[in-house]
């Protein structure tokens, strides 16, 4: 029991140091931006990040939940959330998703479109996607497709992701990141919203994203 209770601790671990890695990679390369009502230091004690320059996306073929064919061009017309994750997770994704739910139901702005980039697209058919992000939005999107092109897009706004088998089951866990990834509305990288989300700091967020 000692020795699960280690690996699963473990395991959180990791994708926390994912998830930060990434972020500290990319303010390497960029500088932080200014939210239109926020201040630097107000923006970082909401977990707002936002690039000095975003960043535009290269091309990416990819599958929506309804089985449509996804594409970058699909980032365009409104603000959008991307969450890196998958359907099986035990309790970082349905925290996240739900948490999202509910500041969308109380905002009073427009909401961006909320992305489930799953990492586990051998699971993740755009059947079980939908499935899943019913129970939490009916507008929630779900994207899979070729593991390599999830990679792709997860490496462009710095994301890592990896598979680690589990050796309790004859299923495996997905290691990923917990943080929220911000796209606008041109279809570009603009930052990031760390961890832990709350419903009350991501409707500040929300309030005070940057028009294009």
């Amino acid at each position: 029991m000692q020795s699960m209770k280690n690996r699963l601790q473990s395991k959180k671990l990791l994708a926390w140091v994912l998830s930060v890695a990434g972020i500290m990679f990319a303010l390497m390369v960029y500088q932080l931006g200014s939210p239109a009502g926020l201040s630097k230091v107000e923006a970082r004690q909401i977990g707002l990040i936002l690039l000095d320059e975003p960043r535009v996306l290269d091309p990416v073929s990819l599958t929506q939940d309804s089985g449509e064919v996804f594409t970058a061009v699909d980032f365009e017309g409104q603000w959008n959330i991307l969450f890196f994750g998958f359907t099986h997770c035990p309790d970082i994704c349905p925290t996240t998703m739900a948490t999202l739910a509910s500041a969308k139901a109380r905002a009073e702005h427009e909401f961006p479109q909320v992305w489930l980039v799953t990492v586990d697209p051998q699971r993740d058919t755009p059947d079980q996607l939908d499935l899943y992000l019913k129970e939490f939005d009916s507008a929630f999107t779900g994207i899979t497709g070729e593991i390599q092109e999830i990679k792709a897009l997860a490496k462009q706004v710095y994301v890592s992701v990896g598979h680690m088998p589990d050796v309790d089951s004859t299923g495996y866990n997905v290691d990923h990141g917990s943080s929220l990834v911000l796209v606008d509305s041109s279809g570009r990288h603009a930052g990031y919203i760390r961890s832990p989300h709350s419903v009350a700091n991501l409707l500040t967020i929300i309030k005070n994203l940057p028009s294009n």
